[in-house]
């Protein structure tokens, strides 16, 4: 929560010190995300969270219902500008 929390405010190196924790405890996390984040939330507040791991520095490959690569950026995507 705290990485993808961090990624969408645009706190790169909180996001990404989070999202290493994250991988450290959690290695397998890419293959069962949005199984596991869909037990707690909705299908709109998974996808966002899974938009704030993107923004963290995650690369997922994949999207609904399919298997994900989880995999730290060396360089996070930059934030999309506010309109």
């Amino acid at each position: 929560m705290s990485a993808a929390a961090h990624g969408q405010l645009g706190e790169t190196t909180a996001a990404q010190d989070s999202l290493r924790e994250l991988l450290k405890s959690k290695p397998d996390f890419a293959l069962t995300a949005r199984d596991e984040l869909g037990r707690w939330f909705d299908r709109e507040l998974v996808e966002h969270l899974v938009d704030g791991l993107r923004k963290a520095g995650l690369e997922i490959a994949g999207g609904e219902g399919t298997a994900e690569r989880f995999a730290l950026r060396e360089t996070p995507a930059s934030p999309a500008p506010n309109n």
